[in-house]
């Protein structure tokens, strides 16, 4: 009870009170604090530039991310006796529909004219380079 009269004195004194095992929830914010009025006004300035310049990056990217999603299926554990019917599933009047080829995706192969090599040119994205 001692300890509890303790913190009630000290905060009626507006004194600091630190929980040893609790301080850095109670400490946290202050650090922000300290942090984000340490920033000038030019700093700010160029983070907030940056920030939405960033957002119009994405928003205007948001259509290519859609379409990729539409586009890319991959079928993972499948085995041999369903890819049969699949095929009935993947043509329609003896034709291949586009973006039902699933064939085995080969990372890191840098032959052009393996026809298992995963590319596709989507506009607004430039091609990965070797070293990406």
């Amino acid at each position: 009870m001692n300890y509890l009269r303790k913190i009630k004195k000290y905060r009626e004194e507006n004194r600091l009170i630190i929980y040893t095992d609790e301080s850095y929830v109670h400490s946290s914010h202050e650090l922000i604090k300290e942090k984000v009025n340490a920033k000038g006004v030019d700093e700010w300035r160029n983070i907030c530039g940056k920030v939405k310049q960033l957002e119009d990056d994405y928003r205007k990217s948001d259509h290519i991310e859609h379409q990729i999603t539409e586009e890319l299926f991959i079928r993972v554990g499948q085995d041999s006796d369903s890819d049969a019917s699949d095929s009935a599933d993947t043509e329609q009047d003896g034709e291949s529909v586009p973006g039902s080829n699933y064939e085995e995706l080969i990372l890191g192969s840098s032959d052009p004219a393996d026809p298992r090599v995963f590319s596709f040119d989507i506009p607004g994205i430039p091609p990965l380079s070797n070293s990406d």
